[in-house]
């Protein structure tokens, strides 16, 4: 087994070739930020606008419940798509903490947020 784990080890360093210059931080996070982040919170507004126009238009109507559902499916899934990003603005005033727990209608995360952070 340790014959085939330093033969391996080898390959892969021969394989790498020798050290490269240092990466390019700022491109990276650029290319990050236009390409994912703000296409992601883009989607993300356009998805909640549709959910509280749907829900404006559509309360207190019978059957209207699945157009609600589908918009709010919609808003989750466009969430889930950028909540693991937890700098610049989701983090001011702990509003990535305020989404993710939303809706809560006993208000239990956010309770139980509040004897955390206590």
């Amino acid at each position: 087994m340790r014959p085939l784990f330093v033969a391996t080890l080898i390959s892969v360093s021969v394989l790498a070739g020798p050290a490269t210059a240092a990466p390019d931080y700022t491109a990276t996070v650029t290319r990050i930020v236009d390409t994912h982040a703000k296409p992601a919170y883009q989607h993300l507004a356009a998805s909640t606008a549709d959910l509280a126009k749907t829900l404006a238009e559509t309360c207190g109507k019978a059957g209207s419940g699945a157009a609600a559902r589908d918009a709010f499916n919609k808003a989750v899934d466009n969430w889930q798509a950028i909540q693991h990003i937890r700098s610049g603005p989701a983090s001011a005033s702990d509003r990535h903490a305020r989404i993710m727990f939303w809706p809560d209608e006993r208000a239990i995360g956010s309770r139980q947020l509040s004897r955390f952070l206590a």
